[in-house]
């Protein structure tokens, strides 16, 4: 069949040189192509025409609402957070176990799931390249009366500044390397000796140095501007570096049902 003086096929078509082959030249082998004629139905075609109509409907429809979505999720943030906001995830230093320890207990209310300060402090001296913290920087003249539960722990942002500013905690992501695909018991815990002794891969307990698997032990955002998509980009933006770093093969996260907490832990793996 014709559609504006074009026959639509497919199919095979077999071919052969017109000329003999010369002298030192070696005739070329036939050429096969399939081929087969089709007949278009133009019912057909009009279908095909309404279906990309419908699809091109439905993909912008769909790219509005993302546009809504995140002019409202900008205009909660900005309302959350009063203030100029350019966050840096950054590693945790010895500087921010006071910080981390206050968000652990504001962010998790039952204390078995809280880390105690002893394995904050622990895992960010041991594990710096694994423990990260999302901080964004504070003036109190922009916005007086804001307040958040990490704000007294907060550090200069330069030793006499005049405005003040401030490196404030919003969220932080603490972890170790175990040698397992999950999070066991053992990784949990840290030695009793580990302030005073070196410890290597020889200790059962906690960081294992040459482990392939980053047991994230806490993840917690600040309560004050939990819901506007801080954790989300936080926990994103984590495991793209950990990827780029090459530091391990996976990431073991610890679940637990919430309504029962009298049910053992489980650990689901993430690969990288």
């Amino acid at each position: 069949m014709e559609i504006g003086g074009i026959e639509h096929c497919r199919g095979s078509i077999t071919t052969e040189e017109d000329s003999p082959p010369g002298d030192g030249v070696q005739a070329s082998a036939p050429r096969h192509f399939n081929f087969e004629l089709v007949d278009i139905d133009d019912d057909a075609i009009d279908e095909e025409v309404e279906a990309d109509e419908e699809t091109v409907e439905t993909q912008r429809n769909i790219t509005m609402e993302r546009i809504v979505r995140r002019k409202s999720a900008g205009s909660l943030l900005q309302k959350v957070i009063p203030f100029h906001w350019a966050p840096m995830l950054t590693p945790l230093t010895e500087c921010d176990v006071e910080a981390c320890e206050t968000l652990e207990q504001l962010a998790y209310a039952d204390s078995e799931r809280r880390s105690t300060k002893e394995l904050v402090e622990y895992r960010i001296r041991k594990c710096g390249n694994l423990c990260f913290g999302l901080f964004n920087t504070y003036r109190p003249d922009d916005a007086r009366d804001w307040w958040i539960g990490t704000l007294p722990h907060s550090r200069p942002v330069e030793t006499g500044r005049e405005d003040n500013a401030k490196h404030v905690l919003f969220a932080h992501i603490l972890a170790t390397l175990g040698k397992d695909a999950f999070v066991a018991d053992d990784d949990m815990r840290c030695p009793e000796d580990w302030r005073t002794t070196t410890h290597c891969d020889c200790s059962p307990l906690g960081h294992k140095y040459s482990g392939r698997t980053i047991c994230l032990h806490s993840f917690a955002v600040c309560p004050e501007v939990q819901g506007i998509g801080i954790g989300k980009r936080t926990l994103k933006s984590y495991l793209q570096l950990m990827n780029e770093s090459e530091i391990a093969d996976r990431v073991a996260l610890v679940c637990r049902p919430v309504r029962d907490i009298h049910q053992p832990k489980y650990s689901a793996p993430i690969y990288l």
